[in-house]
C-alpha cells in the first residue's frame, strides 16, 4: 500500500512539473505591444501610437507610418495579450494621398474624413474583436461621426480622439448582426450633415456623397 502512495505520488509531482513546464516555457510573445507588432510585421513598423483601447483578451491599437514626403499611413490592429506578454494577431492599414499631419488650415477645410472597415475574424485563424470601422477625421468642422447599419437602421456613435486640430481618429466596433452595408455621418458642430458616405463591403465597393456648407 504505501508503495502504490509513493508510485502515485511520484506521478504527481511529476505531472505537476510538467504542467509548470508548460505554463512557464516561452511561447514567443514580446515584452511591449511595440515589439509584438514588428516581430510580426518588421523593425520601425511603428513610428507614432495614437491610441491604444483595451478589449477581452488583449488590446486596439492605432498607429502611424511616415513616408518621406510627408505622407502617412493609417494603420490598427489587436494584440492579444498572452501569459508572457504579447502577440500580433490581426490588422490592417489605409492611407490617401491628402491624409496627412501637417495639413494647412486652408488644405484641412477642403477634407472631410477616410474610413476603412475591418471585418469579422471569426470562423478564421485569427483572434479579434473585429468587424469595425475606423478613419480619420480631417476637417475641423466635423465635430462627430456616427455610423448606421442598412439591417436593423441602429446608430453607432464613434469614439473621436483628437491627435491635432487637423487630424483626429474615430473607431467604432460593430457587431456581425448589422451587415456588411453601412452609412458613415459626420456632423458640425450645429448638428448639421456635412458628408455621408455608404461602403458595402458585400460588393466589395465603396462610394461617398458630401454636402458642402
Amino acid at each position: 500500500m504505501k508503495r502504490l502512495l509513493l508510485v502515485i505520488a511520484l506521478l504527481l509531482i511529476c505531472l505537476c512539473t510538467y504542467l509548470g513546464y508548460l505554463y512557464l516555457r516561452e511561447d514567443d510573445s514580446s515584452k511591449s505591444i511595440v515589439e509584438a507588432i514588428e516581430k510580426a510585421r518588421g523593425d520601425n513598423y511603428v513610428n507614432y501610437i495614437i491610441h491604444q483601447q483595451p478589449v477581452n483578451n488583449g488590446m486596439m491599437v492605432f498607429f502611424l507610418r511616415n513616408f518621406n514626403d510627408g505622407q502617412i499611413q493609417v494603420l490598427s490592429g489587436f494584440v492579444k495579450k498572452t501569459r508572457q506578454g504579447w502577440k500580433w494577431s490581426y490588422g490592417g492599414s489605409f492611407g490617401a494621398t491628402n491624409v496627412r499631419l501637417d495639413l494647412s488650415p486652408e488644405e484641412a477645410k477642403g477634407e472631410s474624413f477616410y474610413s476603412s472597415y475591418f471585418p469579422s475574424t471569426t470562423g478564421t485563424e485569427y483572434d479579434s474583436p473585429f468587424p469595425m470601422i475606423y478613419g480619420v477625421i480631417l476637417n475641423p468642422d466635423i465635430s462627430r461621426i456616427v455610423v448606421r447599419d442598412y439591417i436593423t437602421g441602429l446608430e453607432r456613435q464613434t469614439d473621436v480622439v483628437e491627435i491635432n486640430k487637423h487630424f483626429k481618429l474615430f473607431y467604432v466596433l460593430i457587431d456581425d448582426a448589422q451587415g456588411k452595408k453601412f452609412d458613415i455621418i459626420a456632423y458640425d458642430h450645429d448638428g448639421g450633415i456635412l458628408r455621408t458616405e455608404t461602403i458595402d463591403q458585400g460588393l466589395q465597393a465603396q462610394s461617398g456623397t458630401s454636402t458642402v456648407k
